[in-house]
């Protein structure tokens, strides 16, 4: 239906347009698909823009019919409008972006759980295509998501404050305000019903052995890895005197770690004193992007078995407590370990 406001608003455009013979030329940047003429209606407030992604030069009010035979990505191109009623040729480029227009959308149907980070400012509606702006998410937002409707994506669960919470109210989102962050799965290794397994770490010779039992009680060891391990002593005074030992006892894998960019680790400000960082500190670097390699199993106490950049320190006391391998035998431990699988650390063989 034609608005009130149409005729006003289109005598704006036409101000707007008219001086400006440029847009009336084609932007060799934009690549542009003929479809079928569709009659469309704008759902909400909408500014129309002389490209996609170009600038704005007007605003169209909720209800405005027009019609189209070319998009763009999410941009549809208005090739005529309705003033007074009657279909005329749209006198420029005007191109108006696929939130604000109201289509025919697919049921919403489940989809597999996916992670979005907002790439720009995000409209978050009440329904899939719906007119009621419920918060707007800053760039960088991110959420979760296993239900969508057409380009709509539902909002499942968030981030507030970094932990990630479910949502069960109706939120969508346009697919093109966003981008797809969600990690690539890793296979695990197939662990048979009745069938455990766990790793025995020998201080001594500084094997990692993996075993593995049946449902019979037979083990055996299907992994063997060399590591490095916690230097076994402490700091002098001046340097915080911390101590640094990687204590035999039983342990379990508490959470598993996988960071496709480098697991990071930055220098607490407790060892911010030893000799061995003074150079970092003073250069202002205190964090190292991937210095851990991108896999790695917390076992408690601070503990954590993961990959090294330094190769040197396997074999060796080293570490300040936690257990290093090649970042390829780290990925192998991820692989084969699950969540609440033992760890045993022993000084010799037992």
């Amino acid at each position: 239906m034609f608005t009130k406001y149409s005729s006003r608003m289109l005598l704006c455009l036409f101000l707007l347009l008219s001086p400006l013979s440029a847009l009336s030329q084609p932007d060799s940047r934009v690549v542009v698909a003929s479809a079928g003429t569709s009659a469309l209606t704008i759902t909400a407030d909408a500014p129309i823009f002389n490209r996609p992604d170009g600038d704005a030069i007007g605003t169209w009010y909720a209800g405005t019919p027009f019609t189209s035979n070319e998009e763009s990505g999410p941009w549809l191109r208005i090739t005529g409008y309705f003033p007074e009623g009657s279909w005329k040729a749209a006198p420029g480029i005007w191109w108006v972006h696929k939130e604000h227009v109201f289509q025919d959308i697919p049921q919403e149907r489940s989809v597999e759980a996916r992670t979005y980070e907002a790439v720009q400012l995000l409209y978050v509606r009440d329904e899939a295509g719906g007119e009621t702006v419920l918060d707007t998410w800053e760039v960088g937002s991110r959420f979760t998501s296993n239900r969508q409707a057409g380009d709509w994506i539902r909002v499942t669960g968030y981030f507030p404050g970094d932990a990630w919470t479910p949502n069960r109210e109706s939120w969508w989102v346009h697919r093109s305000g966003v981008r797809d962050i969600t990690r690539p799965t890793v296979p695990l290794v197939p662990l048979k019903p009745g069938h455990s397994r766990y790793i025995v770490i020998n201080k001594e010779s500084f094997l990692l052995n993996v075993h593995e039992v049946d449902s019979r009680g037979q083990e055996r060891i299907i992994y063997t890895a060399l590591v490095g391990l916690g230097r076994d002593e402490c700091m002098p005074r001046e340097q915080g005197g911390n101590c640094y030992f990687t204590e035999p006892g039983e342990y379990a894998v508490r959470w598993k770690i996988y960071e496709p960019d480098g697991i990071e680790w930055c220098i607490p400000p407790s060892m911010e004193k030893e000799e061995r960082y003074a150079a970092d500190i003073a250069a202002g670097q205190r964090c190292f992007p991937g210095v851990l390699g991108n896999f790695a199993l917390n076992i408690g106490k601070t503990y954590a078995i993961h990959g090294t950049r330094n190769l040197d320190s396997i074999g060796q006391r080293m570490s300040s407590g936690c257990i290093r391998t090649h970042n390829d035998v780290a990925e192998q431990l991820y692989k084969l370990m699950r969540e609440g699988d033992r760890v045993v650390i022993q000084e010799g063989d037992s």
